[in-house]
């Protein structure tokens, strides 16, 4: 016999509806949804880095692509497909208790998008014999964010990057790895504040590389802020150790970033050892990425150099000085105009 209760007949409305009755339109929305979740797991991040001690440096969720500079924040659009799965960097700015700031900063992605999802389902419940497109957005929203949570929350690693999940129990139970992360933070937070690579401090850069790690990301990191650091003092074979240190699971680091490496490793070959060969096969593979654009203008104006075409060489050290006025690596940038200066003296000496 059918029920006459209004509550009941109300809550059983309300279950029906919890139903996705309009495919067609969530199908034309599911961009902009996945946009949303991957940006809100983001902020996330953010969020739990500025409440732990961290300056915000960058945020990437597909095509949107924030960042912080010597001019304050740009916004542009993200051209590397590998980062639009999203990334967010934030650098320390307080080192004590450097596990539990860290942790947080992790954290945040998945707490963010954990809530996103209970909040999402109550609002579709809510709603659902009012708005039911409206609610079946919301539905879609809930699972997506809920699924992101648990797949950052595996420890596994993806293209490179470990995942949160990978983080977490590192910074809860790998030693070396989060005092590593930590000299690397340190190096990274005192470059971008304005300390070229050779004024560092070469303990903690010691430490970074002498200390273990199971993440060859975080390696490389230390390795390369060694290569800066010699590099900047002029000391060639050391740093040309540590570049080739840094390169050793150059296949294993995180598609976005390894370019960075190659591009450096293109330059070095050529401007310090000469070797056009080497120049060419690094060059060739640091096509995208996220690249500082002085950086790359740089190593492009080396190997226009390297061809004898000496004219645009000119043009691309031109550009890249423009383009170190907007540079978030203060520190970086006062190197890259020396490197800038060494090529301008050779394209000086080929002209005689």
């Amino acid at each position: 016999m059918p029920s006459n209760d209004p509550a009941r007949t109300d809550a059983k409305h309300r279950g029906q509806m919890l139903q996705l009755e309009s495919p067609l339109p969530i199908v034309l929305c599911f961009p902009l949804i996945a946009f949303l979740i991957v940006l809100v797991h983001e902020l996330g991040h953010v969020f739990g880095g500025l409440c732990s001690g961290h300056r915000f440096h960058m945020l990437v969720a597909g095509p949107l692509k924030i960042s912080r500079g010597v001019r304050g924040f740009t916004c542009e659009i993200n051209r590397s497909l590998a980062m639009a799965g999203g990334l967010a960097v934030c650098v320390p700015t307080q080192f004590d208790s450097f596990r539990r700031r860290r942790f947080w900063l992790v954290a945040g992605g998945p707490i963010a998008s954990i809530g996103l999802a209970i909040l999402c389902w109550t609002a579709a419940y809510c709603i659902s014999h009012h708005i039911p497109f409206l609610s079946d957005a919301l539905i879609i929203s809930s699972l997506l964010s809920a699924l992101i949570a648990f797949v950052t929350l595996l420890p596994h690693s993806s293209g490179g990057f470990p995942s949160d999940g990978f983080q977490l129990l590192g910074l809860l139970g790998k030693r070396t790895d989060s005092e590593k992360l930590g000299f690397v933070s340190l190096l990274y937070s005192l470059s971008v504040s304005g300390t070229r690579p050779r004024d560092l401090p070469r303990e903690i850069i010691e430490m970074g590389v002498e200390s273990g790690s199971s993440e060859p990301s975080i390696d490389a990191s230390s390795e390369l802020f060694a290569y800066l650091h010699y590099l900047d003092h002029g000391m060639i074979d050391l740093a040309k150790r540590h570049l080739e240190k840094s390169l050793q699971d150059f296949d294993r680091l995180p598609q976005g970033i390894k370019q960075g490496y190659a591009l450096e490793a293109a330059y070095f070959a050529w401007v310090h050892l000469h070797d056009k060969k080497r120049a060419l096969d690094w060059f060739n593979k640091g096509n995208g990425g996220l690249v500082d654009p002085a950086a790359r203008s740089r190593v492009e104006a080396a190997m226009l150099l390297m061809d004898g075409r000496l004219n645009e060489a000119q043009s691309k050290i031109e550009l890249a000085r423009t383009q170190l006025d907007k540079s978030s690596d203060r520190g970086g940038a006062l190197a890259e105009s020396d490197m800038l200066d060494r090529i301008e003296q050779l394209i000086l000496t080929k002209r005689g």
